[in-house]
């Protein structure tokens, strides 16, 4: 009946499906080599970024990274992008910074890599957060899970389960 696995709200999903209000937003972030010098996506044409295959940093690298002469390399896996950057073959990925984080900087092998530029929150690319997707017409369970949300704020679950996990507030912006 529903999807929730860290769907982002865009208005191009919002055709297909409907969408309850966000229950995280973190942002996305480009992670580089140490030794790439970054000063805005211009500055690293002819680089080779890696990116999740039909991903919102797929949408962002393609419509700001690309157009300045960065090459993109789409895969099907973000293990796989990982997998090339540390065997050379890329200079880095834009991922979310939750997922780039623990998955490949916090891991043996990325000393060599650290987040470079601002945090990526551009609603064009990535939406308004992720939200639990449902089919078009389900009002009622929509506004339930709303509520939902509202309430585990509100009563200070969602803060509670949040920091013990995480060292910020991944609700976001």
């Amino acid at each position: 009946d529903v999807i929730i696995s860290s769907m982002s709200i865009t208005a191009d999903r919002l055709k297909v499906v409907d969408f309850t209000d966000k229950y995280y937003n973190t942002p996305s972030k480009l992670v580089l080599k140490k030794d790439i010098k970054f000063d805005g996506p211009a500055s690293i044409k002819g680089k080779k970024i890696g990116v999740l295959k039909a991903s919102t940093q797929e949408k962002y690298a393609l419509g700001e990274l690309k157009t300045k002469g960065v090459e993109v390399v789409s895969y099907d896996a973000q293990d796989q992008v990982y997998l090339d950057i540390k065997a050379g073959r890329l200079d880095g990925t834009v991922a979310d910074v939750m997922e780039v984080g623990g998955g490949f900087l916090d891991k043996p092998g990325a000393e060599n890599y650290h987040f470079v530029g601002e945090e990526l929150y551009i609603p064009k690319y990535f939406g308004t957060g992720a939200g639990v997707a449902l089919r078009k017409g389900q009002g009622d369970l929509k506004k339930e899970l709303n509520a939902a949300i509202v309430a585990i704020r509100a009563n200070g679950k969602y803060k509670a389960i949040n920091d013990k996990y995480f060292k910020f507030d991944v609700y976001g912006k």
